[in-house]
């Protein structure tokens, strides 16, 4: 399961995950962000909102360096060990 977190007007924020043994949980929580602005080395400031469809992650971070409007991304996702991993 994915979620954002932290405030989504500042560079905090982003896109964690939690894995269960089955739909009905219990979920744990990833010690560490799975898509972050530092994550992504700068290129998406605050990944969020994420959703996985067909082997491609989507989410909306902010553009153009600004914080009036945030536009929709994808990258490559792949779950070894039914792990997310990017690329």
């Amino acid at each position: 399961m994915a979620l954002s977190r932290a405030a989504v007007d500042s560079s905090g924020y982003h896109t964690g995950y939690a894995t269960a043994p089955t739909l009905a949980g219990t979920f744990v929580k990833a010690d560490a962000p799975f898509l972050s602005t530092e994550r992504l080395g700068g290129a998406v400031d605050g990944p969020g909102g994420a959703d996985v469809v067909e082997g491609n992650i989507y989410f909306h971070g902010w553009l153009n360096g600004g914080r009036q409007a945030r536009g929709l991304y994808r990258l490559p996702i792949s779950f070894p060990g039914d792990v997310p991993q990017l690329g």
